[in-house]
């Protein structure tokens, strides 16, 4: 039989995800001042001043103060690099997604109303790397896939919700809706609006409308 082992998490959080998605064994990294923490702070620094083209191992390694050969040593590419990046970015998101699901009790019935508070604090708590990191995902596809796992694992989870999947589905999609327009600094909403329309999906997340 296959085991699956999931490298480099750093928070409980990812590991319990981890665990729900079915790893057998977690590796764990918690220290600070190793290369791989130091390579993703600079990466993400030059990715909200100057986007994500200009992220390279020379770029990141002369921010950081390190030997190229150090970054090197964790990342063989720059597509590594940003891939780690971007499953960095999907991991802090699903940090606030835990934490507000674990305040709530656990309570599968209640993930709706985790992701929705996950999504309204994101701009705050994540700041601006995740919209710098656009024009990366729509040139090269393959970095969408913890993005793409992560969304799978919680449409599966929405048949248990008390409103539906149906119902679940369509809230999920327009807070993520709300979360890009905001992202591309494009919304037309005032934060009045948002925290308006916040409000109702909110209701729409506890109270079933047939």
């Amino acid at each position: 039989m296959v085991r699956v082992k999931i490298r480099g998490v750093s928070t409980p959080a990812d590991a319990a995800f981890a665990a729900d998605c079915g790893a057998d064994a977690v590796g764990l990294n918690f220290y600070p001042k190793s290369p791989r923490f130091l390579a993703y702070a600079q990466a993400e620094a030059i990715v909200r001043e100057r986007g994500a083209a200009h992220v390279t191992l020379d770029a990141v390694a002369e921010r950081a103060g390190l030997s190229k050969g150090g970054v090197l040593y964790h990342f063989q590419t720059k597509e590594a690099l940003l891939t780690a990046l971007v499953e960095r970015m999907t991991q802090a998101f699903r940090d606030l997604y835990v934490e507000a699901h674990g305040r709530m009790g656990g309570d599968a019935s209640r993930i709706l109303e985790a992701y929705l508070e996950a999504v309204t604090t994101a701009e705050e708590k994540l700041g601006q790397t995740s919209c710098a990191l656009i024009p990366a995902l729509a040139a090269n596809p393959e970095l969408l896939e913890p993005i793409r796992q992560f969304y799978q694992h919680h449409y599966a989870q929405l048949p248990n919700t008390p409103v539906g999947y149906e119902q679940a589905a369509v809230v999920t999609l327009a807070l993520d809706g709300m979360w890009l327009l905001e992202m591309l600094g494009v919304s037309p909403l005032q934060p009045k609006d948002e925290k308006r329309i916040a409000k109702f999906l909110a209701k729409l997340a506890t109270e079933r409308f047939d």
